[in-house]
């Protein structure tokens, strides 16, 4: 069987997960194959979910099964699937491959010449030792492509308020400020769908804006660029606060050692968080202004926490 497997990229992790059907549609999703090793570790057991069961053809399950062969025999590949033994010794190696999960979670990406397949490896005990999720590779990479532009949110006036990458999550602030998260998929460039912890919601961008103003509420983006808490100080200089991703309110962060700056103690307990100067004066900018805008992402600022000085078109270009 000629195919390549490699650690999934973290954007490509989205994919190493059942899809809904309004994206699966989208990306070429055939479904999930899930995979148990028996209590001796030796078994290989599957069951299969569709996803878009039309792409479910005798072409596919064709290459299908020549990838589970390989897997299992073809020592080129490590023979992941062989037992649990072999498998967990696959994800030893590769450690850069790891979900950073509470539970011991691995990512692969495995393409052949028309499919690709994002593989699930677990180490701790669940109901499986693996996933597979095949996609029709043609389909697959035209929905990437796309969705690496982003996912736009837009007033009722469809002027841009936001782009979040695809997989982030958005705060959406009901009349009353109750917060609630979601976690915003590409759909297409006028689809979003919204995932909480028990559903998603698919939407037209445009719909959810009418909706946002109707009700009401208010949308920020919760970007993963940013960390969840940092350092700063007060416009006097004189105090450490703390700033929350997505909150207006700065704590003060207490007292500080004897002959440290508030400067220079903000700084150190940043890095030692592993913030940078860029994520600081974000969510400085965020905490004051707003996170909706421009100013509040680390992209707009260099290494010194400096904003970057973008160069205007001549008003001739129209281009």
């Amino acid at each position: 069987m000629d195919m390549t497997i490699r650690p999934a990229a973290p954007a490509e992790r989205l994919y190493a997960r059942k899809q809904s059907t309004s994206i699966g549609e989208q990306c070429g999703a055939v479904g999930c194959l899930r995979g148990d090793m028996g209590e001796d570790g030796t078994e290989f057991h599957t069951d299969f979910e569709n996803c878009c069961g039309y792409l479910r053809t005798s072409e596919f399950l064709e290459n299908l099964h020549g990838v589970l062969d390989a897997l299992r025999h073809d020592e080129q590949y490590g023979g992941v699937f062989k037992g649990r033994d072999t498998l967990t010794a696959y994800c030893g190696a590769h450690p850069e491959s790891d979900m950073g999960h509470y539970d011991r979670e691995y990512a692969f990406r495995l393409d052949t010449e028309q499919y690709t397949f994002f593989m699930r490896l677990y180490l701790d005990e669940v109901e499986f030792d693996f996933e597979l999720f095949p996609y029709r590779r043609d389909l697959f990479d035209l929905h990437v492509e796309q969705a690496e532009k982003g996912i736009r949110f837009i007033g009722p006036d469809f002027k841009e308020k936001f782009t979040i990458p695809d997989g982030d999550s958005i705060r959406i602030f009901t009349r009353s400020g109750d917060p609630r998260d979601r976690v915003a998929r590409y759909v297409d460039e006028y689809h979003v769908e919204l995932f909480s912890d028990y559903d998603s919601t698919l939407y037209l961008l445009h719909d959810f804006a009418e909706k946002v103003e109707r009700t009401g509420s208010r949308v920020i983006p919760m970007r993963s660029t940013l960390p969840d808490k940092c350092f700063s100080i007060t416009s006097a200089a004189d105090e450490i606060v703390i700033i929350t991703k997505g909150e207006t309110y700065r704590r003060p962060a207490g007292v500080r050692a004897e002959g440290v700056t508030a400067r220079e103690g903000a700084t150190a307990a940043n890095e030692a968080m592993g913030v940078t100067k860029a994520q600081e004066a974000a969510m400085l900018f965020g905490s004051i202004y707003g996170w909706d805008k421009p100013g509040a992402d680390p992209k707009y600022y260099d290494e010194q926490g400096e904003p970057i000085k973008f160069k205007h078109r001549d008003r001739g270009d129209a281009r």
